[in-house]
């Protein structure tokens, strides 16, 4: 059978007269490749990048995680040695790798870092990958020139298949997020902490009130330029109807930046109609860290008495020979002594007494002391300091040192005399310290059994007098003198000859032993009981182990305008301080203890330290 010659022709010449059939195909063709790289960049990446924003946020928690533990397991001033995964710092030579067996909260930062990781949703399972890098007082790669006491970086990645993007020729994309947290140094904030929690007591006179933390009395008016924390959950329902805080004064005032209480805690004006509390108080903080002992898993001051000098002091008395004249002494060991019909020294347990010009010299020993300017001192007193009774003006002059009053002798009915007295006689008494651009000083009450005081001279050590002694009266007691005048600055890390180890308690002027106090506290600075912190009364059996006087776990302060005390006053929980508030006081200071009262007709005025007791902070840094 033929063509259609006619039919031939037409569909020749359509074929040549419509070029544009073919093109079509190869157009939509081109468009659909276009069409699926629109639809990856619409579904693909947006899946990638919600993977990547849900990785970031793993990767966050998880670093955070990380540190903070670190923090927890180290306490809240270091040192921060790599503890996790053995011990050695993992850096991002061989980071850790975060095992998906982790499913609960262990005593390893890094396993609960990954925990953290996981319960976002990434753990080191295909496709994901999960690792943390740290280091130890460095800088981490990722932010050169930045030195963190601790840091952590985390890595989390994830291989993503592709749908529409898989034409293009990239069937799997790799999602990465990372983070970084740190430990850096802050300082502790508020002017006053106040640690005793609803079932602890404050003896002080007018009773004995359970859970109390600030009681402010007559027209005495307190000014917290730092603010206030209290730890007290009593708001009226505790033994003895107290609350956390207490305005009982007719004019009686409390003001601070904030007053922040933790639990159902409060603060109740019973004063006069002209009785405040500014700014208002709030309450319902949550259970953390600021409630706490701010020197948590610190141990107590250092102090070691390895090489120093004995210094037993015949009749107790240190003076200059000239009346109105002036005496050197050095770092050593004091006690004073008798002698007994075979000449022998025997120590007697009372107080050093000084009177006239007496300088603390950082070089030298004993009487015989030097001054060094960039010297750190160690004076250990045995049996504590007084004034002497007649002996006119007394001026104590300090250069940078420790002040360690170790101990004082128990008096008829079982109490201890006052580790520092100066209200013997009456006479003008002035205590000058270093200043505050240099290295500064501490006093630090507490007994013979302190840790670090081993070498104790033997005839000392072996004596009735020194088994005796008990920790007494904390504080400086002035009694009716009003000749005293204080200035003081407490330990300054930027001075210079500054110890290293004494870094951790920045600021300090005073610290009373832990061991005087009613709390039961562990050898590192945390509390010998479980949260939440209510129940940690010592029974008497403690109080006796731990030679404390009754009553000693309180301090008095006379807070006049010659009191100049720049830096920070610590007591333990379990405490409390006493503040004479006449005629005033004004001075950089941060008082934390058990509870305050203030009582009188004057003004105390904290304003805020400016080089404290330091705290590493948590935070993100990239």
């Amino acid at each position: 059978m033929g063509h259609d010659p006619v039919l031939t022709q037409s569909l020749a010449q359509s074929r040549i007269g419509n070029p544009k059939s073919g093109q079509a195909i190869v157009m939509v063709t081109l468009a659909m490749f276009a069409m699926f790289g629109v639809l990856g960049l619409a579904v693909d990446f947006g899946w990638a990048y919600f993977v990547k924003r849900s990785a970031q946020g793993a990767a966050d928690s998880a670093a955070i995680a990380t540190a903070e533990e670190m923090r927890r397991m180290t306490g809240v001033s270091g040192p921060y040695p790599c503890l996790g995964g053995g011990g050695v710092c993992r850096d991002d030579t061989a980071p850790f790798v975060c095992l998906s067996t982790v499913t609960s909260i262990t005593t390893d930062n890094l396993d609960n870092g990954c925990l953290y990781a996981r319960q976002n949703g990434f753990q080191e399972v295909a496709p994901q990958r999960v690792r943390i890098s740290e280091g130890s007082n460095s800088a981490p790669p990722t932010l050169p020139g930045v030195t963190l006491q601790y840091w952590a970086t985390v890595r989390v990645t994830e291989s993503v298949p592709q749908l529409f993007a898989a034409i293009t020729g990239n069937p799997i994309a790799t999602v990465s997020a990372r983070a970084t947290a740190g430990l850096y140094q802050g300082q502790v904030r508020g002017s006053i902490i106040l640690l005793n929690r609803d079932n602890d007591v404050a003896v002080w006179g007018g009773g004995n009130p359970t859970g109390a933390n600030l009681d402010v009395q007559g027209s005495a008016n307190v000014t917290a330029g730092g603010g206030i924390l209290m730890a007290s959950g009593c708001n009226g329902g505790c033994a003895g109807g107290t609350h956390a805080g207490n305005l009982q004064g007719n004019t009686a005032s409390v003001t601070a930046t904030y007053t922040n209480i933790r639990g159902t805690g409060d603060a109740a004006i019973s004063g006069g109609n002209q009785a405040r509390w500014a700014a208002t108080p709030q309450n319902g903080f949550l259970e953390g860290s600021e409630f706490q002992d701010p020197t948590r898993k610190k141990t107590q001051i250092p102090v070691s008495d390895a090489g120093l000098q004995d210094c037993g002091i015949v009749g107790g008395v240190i003076s200059p020979v000239s009346n109105g004249g002036t005496i050197d002494i050095g770092p050593g060991n004091y006690y004073a002594t008798f002698i007994d019909g075979k000449g022998n020294k025997v120590p007697t347990g009372n107080p050093i007494q000084f009177s006239g010009n007496v300088n603390f010299r950082a070089g030298g020993s004993c009487l015989t002391g030097t001054s060094n300017a960039t010297g750190f001192g160690t004076y250990v007193m045995y049996g504590g300091i007084s004034t002497k009774s007649g002996g006119g003006a007394t001026n104590l002059n300090f250069e940078p040192g420790k002040i360690v009053l170790a101990g004082a002798t128990p008096t008829n009915n079982g109490d201890a005399n006052p580790l520092f007295d100066m209200s013997v006689g009456g006479s003008a008494f002035s205590l000058t310290g270093s200043g505050p651009t240099s290295s500064g000083n501490a006093f630090i009450f507490t007994d013979q059994h302190y840790p670090g005081l081993t070498s104790p001279p033997t005839r000392l050590s072996t004596s009735t007098a020194y088994q005796t002694m008990k920790q007494g009266e904390t504080g400086f007691k002035s009694g009716n003198n009003q000749q005293v005048s204080f200035t003081l600055d407490g330990l300054n890390q930027a001075g210079a000859g500054f110890p290293t180890d004494l870094k951790p308690y920045n600021g300090v002027v005073m610290w009373q032993d832990r061991r005087n106090s009613s709390v039961l506290y562990d050898t590192d600075g945390t509390y010998g009981c479980a949260a939440p912190y209510l129940n940690c009364t010592k029974t008497n059996q403690n109080l006796i182990t731990d030679g404390v006087a009754s009553g000693s776990q309180g301090m008095f302060i006379a807070a006049g305008a010659s009191t100049v005390i720049r830096g920070v006053i610590y007591q333990p929980r379990g405490s409390w301080v006493t503040l004479q508030g006449s005629p005033g006081m004004s001075a950089a200071l941060q008082l934390i203890s058990g509870a305050i009262k203030v009582q009188g007709s004057g003004t105390v005025n904290l304003q805020p330290v400016t080089s404290g007791l330091p705290i590493s902070i948590v935070g993100l840094v990239e």
